[in-house]
């Protein structure tokens, strides 16, 4: 933990091989199995502004304080257009990640670890977390451009991003680029073992990952990857009020909803 701090405050990121990343997470090697098995049942991502059909997800949200992890109310995922020009400026609805996934312990663990790692690389008093999971599946075919990050060099918006390899087969590709707020190179790292991971300072750092393709034909290739994102809880990283206001509103008349229905 140490060293991945002072790395993450000296160049801005951290990669971990996969026995690393086992070994932060302090699981046995067993545990890591049935996860990956769930992301054979994740379902198509309907929001992409370039119209492919490459891409299968699902979300969840939390919320970190102290020792304490807590899923929140299933909700939409939002991005402002400054950080997703392709698919941002819209509330977009994605399948929940799987109870038994949101609750496993490599979620847990991962959700603490990131939360540890932006408490100390921020030097701040807080100890209130909104985390965010992605479970993303790439499919590559030979007839359709298929990129795991369609909306180019971008950052997400918050304090720190972890982005964990699950599976790869039949592809190439799939390089995660990282780059500074100026876009100039600064790694190219190729994830080629499940639970290899890099952590990204997002405050410092914009990332990509080059598209895949099959190796074989006609197989598709296929790029499984879980990303989670970490900002304070309070912190609202939205620049248009209009946008913010009406956002707020909509959440109070959906908390209003569902004690009703209770």
């Amino acid at each position: 933990m140490q060293r991945a701090v002072a790395q993450l405050r000296a160049t801005g990121f951290a990669r971990f091989e996969a026995a690393q990343s086992r070994d932060l997470l302090g699981l046995p090697l067993e545990c890591f199995g049935p996860y990956t098995e769930s992301w054979e049942r994740l379902d198509p991502d309907e929001w992409m502004g370039d119209g492919g059909t490459y891409r299968r997800r699902r979300f969840a949200t939390f919320s970190v304080e102290g020792g304490t992890i807590v899923r929140k109310p299933h909700q939409r995922h939002y991005q402002s257009r400054l950080h997703n020009q392709l698919n941002g400026g819209v509330d977009r609805w994605f399948s929940p990640v799987e109870p038994k996934i949101a609750d496993h312990p490599i979620t847990h663990g991962l959700l603490s670890l990131g939360t540890s790692l932006a408490y100390r690389i921020t030097d701040t008093a807080e100890t209130h977390w909104h985390g965010e999971m992605h479970q993303f599946r790439i499919e590559g075919k030979a007839f359709e451009r298929a990129t795991p990050t369609p909306e180019g060099l971008h950052r997400d918006g918050v304090t720190l991003v972890i982005m964990m390899l699950i599976d790869r087969r039949n592809m190439l590709g799939g390089v995660t680029g990282i780059r500074d707020s100026e876009g100039r190179n600064l790694a190219d790292l190729e994830l080629a073992s499940p639970f290899e991971m890099v952590v990204v300072d997002d405050r410092r750092l914009q990332h990509v990952v080059t598209p895949i393709k099959p190796i074989k034909s006609p197989e598709s290739a296929v790029r499984d990857a879980l990303v989670l994102t970490f900002r304070p809880e309070m912190a609202d990283h939205i620049s248009d009020a209009s946008t913010l206001s009406r956002r707020r509103q909509s959440a109070k008349l959906m908390f209003a909803r569902e004690n009703i229905e209770e």
